[in-house]
């Protein structure tokens, strides 16, 4: 187990989530401070060069178990906190053991296809969520990368992906999600 994995599952043990409605879909979220920014930190030196430009724009802590978070919500990170992002990563935290198999799915739209455009208009990217992120019959999965502790799945912001499955039957699924933004360029 890595000095981040304990971390971690520390403070999963220790601080207690809190709700907090975003896009009318409730989430247990732990907001993170310093330390453990700095350990993700750590983790996303392997992918330095893949972040470079980038600004770290928000990270947080979240789970899904039987009872709570059993929408699909296929989804693109295109827009976070009213702001552009380029590049997302989660980092799977649970143990799997006591935990049914999860992971991340990624998905082709019937109309937008496997990416939305940088460009999406704020009211496009919330028709989508709202009306078309459960619909299964908009959707085809065209990948899934497995939760695997310290397992860290880094992607375009501009991907369609959800959890999957939708419902963790067992267990608790925690991941530490990332969004990242890219810099305003000198030329």
């Amino acid at each position: 187990m890595t000095r981040l994995t304990r971390v971690l599952q520390f403070l999963r043990k220790v601080l207690r989530f809190q709700e907090l409605p975003i896009q009318k879909k409730l989430y247990l979220l732990l907001e993170l401070f310093g330390i453990v920014l700095y350990y993700n930190s750590l983790a996303v030196l392997e992918i330095f060069l893949w972040a470079k430009n980038r600004l770290l724009l928000l990270s947080f802590i979240r789970n899904a178990y039987n009872e709570f978070d059993n929408d699909w919500r296929i989804h693109a990170d295109n827009i976070i906190l009213n702001e552009r992002v380029s590049l997302a990563s989660v980092l799977y935290i649970n143990d799997p053991k006591g935990v049914s198999e999860n992971g991340t799915a990624f998905y082709e739209h019937h109309l937008h296809g496997k990416e939305l455009s940088e460009c999406v208009s704020e009211e496009e990217y919330n028709r989508l969520i709202l009306e078309d992120s459960n619909d299964l019959t908009k959707w085809l999965e065209t990948d899934y990368v497995k939760s695997k502790p310290n397992r860290l799945l880094k992607y375009s912001a501009n991907y369609f992906h959800s959890k999957s499955p939708n419902k963790i039957e067992k267990g608790v699924r925690i991941v530490m999600a990332t969004f990242y933004k890219k810099l305003q360029s000198d030329n």
